[in-house]
């Protein structure tokens, strides 16, 4: 599978969660639930929404981050005469790649891309890493949605992709 069919079975997934939450709830399948949680069903339902939102969002940054690093190695690779000096260098860049910070690796794409579209992804991982640590002494960076998130880190490893096969 390709880094859109991921992404879109991704979103897939969520709209299938929120269509389950819903039928659950018409059909009154939650009340008998009620005993087991208490009064709090419509805190929980809303828990439930916003969990798979969320989870949904650290989806999707693990699929781009792969693609990402897998578009970069396809420009790194794109060298057919490189000397053995250059291939050395390029080895070992590929070996250390992955332990790069991921805001330097996206400033590269600055060269090709938007500096606005870049700052949109690193702000999709500022709130990817809130979600992830929750750390209650730093607000959110802002919230972003699950459809807003598609949409950025599609298009962006799209226009990778593209300037790829030029």
């Amino acid at each position: 599978m390709g880094y859109i069919e991921d992404l879109n079975e991704v979103i897939q997934i969520q709209r299938f969660q929120t269509e389950l939450r819903k039928a659950f709830s018409e059909r009154n399948q939650i009340k008998s639930l009620s005993k087991e949680i208490g009064e709090n069903i419509e805190y929980y339902s809303k828990e439930f929404k916003e969990k798979t939102e969320e989870y949904t969002i650290l989806q999707l940054w693990t699929i781009f981050e792969r693609y990402l690093l897998e578009l970069t190695y396809e420009y790194i690779h794109g060298e057919k005469e490189a000397s053995k000096m250059s291939r050395m260098i390029t080895e070992k860049m590929i070996e250390k790649i992955e332990r790069w910070p991921i805001g330097e690796l996206l400033d590269l794409y600055k060269t090709i891309i938007d500096s606005n579209t870049v700052g949109m992804i690193k702000q999709i991982k500022r709130y990817r890493d809130w979600l992830v640590h929750k750390n209650t002494k730093k607000g959110s960076p802002g919230k972003i949605s699950y459809e807003d998130t598609y949409i950025f880190l599609s298009d962006f490893l799209n226009f990778i992709s593209a300037d790829l096969n030029r």
